[in-house]
C-alpha cells in the first residue's frame, strides 16, 4: 500500500529497514559478519546461487569469498540456508504477480508455489526462525488475497515475535488484511504503531478524506517528536513546493511555517537547532529577514552535528548579505573571512563522486541553472543574488566582476577537466583559451566547436553589461592586486588575459573607439578567436577583408575604420570627404546589421541571455545615430553633382538620384535601365494601388 503523490518517503519510521534486518541476522550468527556481506546474500544473491550456497553448507567443505555465505558453509547452518531458498521463492513468485503481463487464475503456477510456501512455512516447528517463517506466509497469504487466514496466523503468533524489524513488517501485512476485510479503523490504528505513515493516509483518502503532505507532518509528529521522516518530509516540501514556486505558495509556507514555530514552542524535539534553522528559513521566504535573522543566530547557539552546524552558518552568511544595506569596507571584511571558509568548504568536501559529475553534467548544468555541488551552489547563490546586486549599486563595479569570476569559474577550474560532448571525450579545464562542445554538436554537424560557457555564464553577462572601463580596470587589478581580497579572488577565477582582451576590444569596437580597440585585439591570438561563440559565423568571410583568419575579421574592421577616421580628418577635397564618409557609414551599418559579430555575441533571442542591458543598447543606438548622422552629411558635402549621384545609386537612392541630379549620366542610366516603379518611388501611387485591388 502506498499514499498519493507523496514523494521520497521511506516504507518505515526506520531509517534503513533493510540494514535493520541484517542487523538481526547478525544477532543469531555472528556480530563479526560485515553487514555488507549479509545484506548481498539476503538481498542480492538470485535463487540458483542460494541454492548452490545450500548444497555447500550441506558438505561444509567449500569456501566462499563472502564472510556470510562463508560462515553458513563452515557451520553447516542448513536452517538458514533452507529459510533463504524459501524466501526467495516467495519473492520471485509475487514478483511475477506484481508483473503488468500478469493475469490471475486460480491455479496456476504462481498461486499453487505460494501455497506450497505457506503449507512448507507451516512445517517449520524449530524457534530461531520463526519469526521469519512466519512472515513469509503471511506474505503468500497476502499475495493470494487470502486476508482473513493471514490476519489469523498474525494474531496466532503475533507474541512470538522479537520486538524487531520482522515483527514491525509482519505488522504491516496484517494491517493490510484488516484494511481488506473492511476493519478500517483498526487498520489505521496498526499502521500508526508501525510508523508506516503513507498507508494511514492511503486509507484516509480511501475514506473520502483529502490528506496531504503539509497534513502527513502533524501524524509523525504526533506519533514521535523526533522521527526522522519529520525532517525528510519538511526537505521534500520545500524542495517540490516551495522552491518549485507550485500554486498556494504563500499559504503553503504559512502551514509549514506554523507547525515550525508549534514544534519550538513546545520544545519536546531533540534536534532544537534543526528546526530553528528550519524556521529562519521560512521566515526568509515570508520576507521577514529580521526574524530570519533571529532564528539563525539562536540556532547557531544551539548544539547540533557538524553538518548542520555549516549549513547554519552557510545560511548566516546569506541573510546578512541580504540584510546589508550596502557594500561598504566593513562588508567587505566579513564577507573576506566567510568567503574563505565557504571556499575550504568546497575543496574539502570535493570527493571523486561528485567530480565525476561536475566533469560529466558541469557545463550543462551550469547553462541551465541546475543544482550542481551544494557548497559551489551555495557560494554562488550569496554572491549572485545578494553580494554582486550591492556592489554594482554601491559602486564597486570591478569588485562585482571578480566576484562574479570566482562565482562562474572556482569549481570547473578546481576539478580541472569537463566532457566534450561532440567527441565523447573529457577534455582539460582551466586558466587557458578552452572550447566547450554545444551538446547539439553530436547531431548536428554544423554545430563546430566553439566555447558557450564563457560567453553565455553570469561573468560575461555582467562584463557585457557594466562598461568597458570597468573591464580594463578589471585586467589592471588582476594583473596588480591591491589587497590580499584582490590575490584570493584572482587565484580562484578565470584568468586568461586573451578572454578578456577580446571582449574589450569588441565593445571598443560598439562604442566606435577604434583606436583603443587595435591595441587590445592586437594582442588576442587567431587560436583563441577560434574559441569564441561567435566563431562560427566567420565563416561568411566578408568579401571586403583580404584574410581568412577570424582574428583579423575584429583587427582589420578596427583599422579601417580607424583609417576611414583619419582620411575625413585628413582629407581636403569636400567630394573625397563624402565618399569616405559614406564607406565609413556603410561599414557602422554593417557592424551592426549583417555582420552584428564585429561587435556583439549575440543577436535576437538567445536563451542563455536573460536581458539586453541598457549599455548594450546605447552602443547600438550610438552606432544608429552615427551612422545616420554621417551619411546625411556626406550628401550634404558634396559638390560634384556627378559624384553625388553615383553615391545616391550605390546606397538605391534612385528617386533622389533623378530628382536632384537630373542632368547627370547616373540620372539617365537610372531612368534608362530601371523598370520597377518602387526603385525610384517613395512610397507606391496609393491611386494605382486601389485600381489593382479592385480588380
Amino acid at each position: 500500500m502506498s499514499g498519493d503523490n507523496i514523494k521520497g518517503w521511506r516504507y518505515s519510521w526506520r531509517e534503513n529497514p533493510q540494514m535493520d534486518n541484517c542487523r538481526s541476522w547478525a544477532k543469531i550468527t555472528s556480530t563479526d559478519i560485515p553487514l555488507k556481506d549479509i545484506q548481498e546474500v539476503v538481498y542480492h544473491w538470485g535463487y540458483d546461487r542460494l541454492e548452490k550456497l545450500h548444497a555447500d553448507a550441506v558438505a561444509g567443505k567449500k569456501k566462499n569469498d563472502n564472510a556470510f555465505a562463508n560462515w553458513l558453509i563452515r557451520e553447516k547452518d542448513t536452517e538458514i540456508t533452507s529459510f533463504l531458498l524459501l524466501a526467495k521463492k516467495c519473492e520471485q513468485t509475487r514478483e511475477k504477480q506484481c508483473s503488468q503481463w500478469y493475469y490471475p487464475a486460480w491455479g496456476d503456477e504462481e498461486n499453487t508455489l505460494l501455497m506450497e510456501i505457506v503449507e512448507k512455512a507451516k512445517e517449520y516447528k524449530g524457534e530461531r526462525l520463526f519469526d521469519r517463517y512466519t512472515l513469509q506466509m503471511m506474505r503468500a497469504l497476502f499475495s493470494l488475497r487470502q486476508y482473513n487466514e493471514c490476519l489469523s496466523i498474525w494474531l496466532s503468533r503475533k507474541n512470538s515475535f522479537h520486538r524487531d524489524v520482522i515483527e514491525e513488517m509482519a505488522k504491516n501485512y496484517a494491517a493490510g488484511a484488516c484494511y481488506h476485510i473492511g476493519e478500517i479503523a483498526k487498520a489505521k490504528k496498526m499502521f500508526i504503531e508501525t510508523g508506516d505513515i503513507i498507508s494511514y493516509v492511503f486509507c484516509i483518502n480511501k475514506e473520502g478524506k483529502t490528506y496531504d503532505s503539509y497534513d502527513m507532518l502533524p501524524i509523525i509528529y504526533q506519533r514521535d517528536t523526533n522521527d526522522k521522516r519529520l525532517f525528510q518530509q519538511m526537505q521534500n516540501i520545500i524542495h517540490y513546493d516551495i522552491e518549485w514556486g507550485r500554486p498556494n505558495l504563500e499559504k503553503n509556507l504559512k502551514t509549514l511555517y506554523d507547525f515550525t514555530l508549534n514544534v519550538l514552542d513546545e520544545g519536546k524535539a531533540k534536534n532544537l537547532a534543526g528546526w530553528y534553522y528550519t524556521a529562519s528559513y521560512l521566515s526568509d521566504k515570508l520576507c521577514d529577514t529580521v526574524q530570519a535573522l533571529e532564528y539563525i543566530r539562536q540556532a547557531r547557539e544551539l548544539p547540533a552535528g557538524q553538518d548542520l552546524k555549516d549549513a547554519i552558518r552557510v545560511f548566516d552568511i546569506y541573510l546578512k548579505a541580504k540584510s546589508a544595506t550596502k557594500y561598504d569596507t566593513d562588508f567587505e571584511n566579513y564577507l573576506y573571512d566567510e568567503l574563505s571558509w565557504l571556499d575550504q568548504k568546497i575543496v574539502m568536501n570535493l570527493d571523486s563522486v561528485t567530480k565525476k559529475r561536475i566533469i560529466r553534467y558541469g557545463i550543462t548544468y551550469r547553462n541551465f541553472g541546475h543544482s550542481l555541488y551544494y557548497w559551489d551552489d551555495m557560494m554562488r547563490k550569496i554572491l549572485l543574488s545578494q553580494v554582486v546586486p550591492k556592489c554594482i549599486a554601491s559602486g564597486y563595479q570591478v569588485r562585482a566582476l571578480q566576484l562574479l569570476n570566482m562565482a562562474d569559474n572556482r569549481l570547473l577550474n578546481l576539478v580541472g577537466k569537463v566532457y566534450d560532448y561532440s567527441t565523447d571525450s573529457i577534455m582539460e579545464w582551466g586558466n587557458f583559451q578552452r572550447i566547450c562542445c554545444s551538446y547539439r554538436s553530436r547531431w548536428r554537424l554544423d554545430y563546430l566547436p566553439y566555447n558557450d560557457y564563457d560567453y553565455g555564464n553570469d561573468f560575461f553577462i555582467n562584463l557585457d553589461s557594466l562598461g568597458v572601463q570597468h573591464i580594463e580596470r578589471l585586467v589592471v587589478r588582476m594583473q596588480k592586486p591591491l589587497c590580499d581580497f584582490d590575490r584570493f579572488l584572482t587565484e580562484r577565477s578565470y584568468v586568461n588575459m586573451e578572454y578578456f582582451y577580446e571582449i574589450i576590444g569588441t565593445q571598443l569596437l560598439a562604442a566606435m573607439r577604434y583606436e583603443e580597440a587595435i591595441h587590445y585585439l592586437n594582442q588576442v591570438s587567431n587560436e583563441f578567436m577560434h574559441t569564441t561563440n561567435v566563431s562560427l559565423y566567420y565563416k561568411t568571410k566578408p568579401k571586403y577583408y583580404y584574410t581568412t583568419e577570424p582574428k583579423d575579421y575584429k583587427l582589420n574592421f578596427a583599422k579601417k575604420m580607424y583609417a576611414l577616421e583619419e582620411n575625413i580628418r585628413r582629407l581636403r577635397n569636400p567630394d573625397d570627404r563624402a565618399e569616405c564618409m559614406l564607406a565609413y557609414a556603410k561599414e557602422l551599418q554593417n557592424s551592426i546589421g549583417p555582420h552584428w559579430y564585429l561587435t556583439r555575441y549575440y543577436s535576437g533571442h538567445w536563451y542563455d541571455y536573460p536581458f539586453y542591458s541598457q549599455y548594450q543598447t546605447d552602443l547600438y543606438d550610438n552606432v544608429v545615430k552615427e551612422f545616420e548622422y554621417i551619411k546625411w552629411k556626406a550628401f550634404k558635402t558634396f559638390t560634384d553633382a556627378e559624384r553625388a549621384a553615383k553615391a545616391c545609386y550605390d546606397w538605391s537612392l534612385y528617386k533622389t538620384a533623378v530628382t536632384k541630379y537630373p542632368q547627370t549620366k547616373t540620372a539617365e542610366y537610372i531612368r534608362g535601365h530601371c523598370d520597377v516603379l518602387a526603385d525610384y518611388k517613395d512610397a507606391p501611387d496609393k491611386e494605382l494601388y486601389k485600381y489593382f485591388k479592385q480588380r
